[in-house]
């Protein structure tokens, strides 16, 4: 009967430990678990930070991109306005002169012919203006073409001349000079 006994008390013993030890285990797996619950909602709280920092960024840079053409359709519109108002200007004085001349006793200067003429004649001037400008551009690039074919065929010649055993006068000195030579003679 002891023997059951402590059959008995050693069975639950065991029992005890296994249990302690389960219940060790499934502390150490619940905090494991908590830890990487903690971890993920830190990583989501970084991800949600950034996701806000680059939402942020996107916004200025619209406000920003926004405002920019904003400002320049103002400036469109403001040159708009200031050409309508130097048109309408350059139309009163003309009309004032007109008058003025007409008060005088009239010339084909003034009035609507004579403004016609005068801006067929700035039209001219200015066609005449962008025709040497387009010349002059067109002469540099030849000048810088003809330059480099130049300096290229020069290059070609003398590369064949060091082929060929030709050597420039230069060089012909500088050599001389090193070998102790004059064009005399010897140094």
């Amino acid at each position: 009967m002891e023997k059951k006994a402590e059959k008995e008390r050693r069975q639950k013993a065991k029992k005890e430990r296994e249990e302690r030890e389960w219940e060790r285990k499934q502390e150490i797996r619940r905090r494991e678990k908590d830890e990487r619950e903690w971890e993920r909602k830190e990583i989501e709280k970084e991800k949600k930070i950034e996701r806000e920092r680059k939402e942020r960024i996107r916004e200025q840079k619209e406000d920003r991109e926004r405002d920019r053409k904003q400002q320049e359709k103002e400036e469109r519109e403001q040159a708009r306005r200031d050409w309508l108002k130097y048109q309408r200007e350059e139309r009163e004085k003309e009309e004032r002169e007109a008058w003025h001349h007409q008060q005088a006793g009239g010339n084909a200067e003034y009035g609507v012919e004579g403004r016609i003429r005068r801006q067929r004649e700035k039209n001219k001037k200015e066609d005449e203006k962008r025709e040497r400008e387009k010349i002059e551009k067109e002469g540099k690039k030849v000048k810088e073409k003809d330059s480099k074919e130049k300096e290229k065929r020069e290059k070609e010649d003398r590369e064949k001349d060091k082929e060929v055993g030709v050597v420039d006068a230069e060089e012909l000195m500088v050599g001389m000079s090193i070998l102790g030579v004059s064009e005399q003679g010897v140094l």
